[in-house]
């Protein structure tokens, strides 16, 4: 419907940000519900809880 109003309205192409922002969107929700966390994740967190502790010890 945003794509339909785009081509109506206007010259300028302004859908393809909203196309990027909701595609940018999906793929992190997708990360997050299987479990895909390459930045801060769940080894991350297992590997700094170890170098603390072994600090300590």
């Amino acid at each position: 419907m945003l794509a339909i109003l785009n081509y109506a309205t206007t010259g300028f192409v302004w859908v393809i940000f909203l196309a990027m922002g909701w595609g940018l969107g999906v793929v992190l929700h997708g990360m997050q519900v299987f479990g895909y966390t390459p930045f801060l994740g769940k080894n991350w967190e297992e590997k700094r809880l170890k170098e603390y502790m072994s600090k300590e010890g």
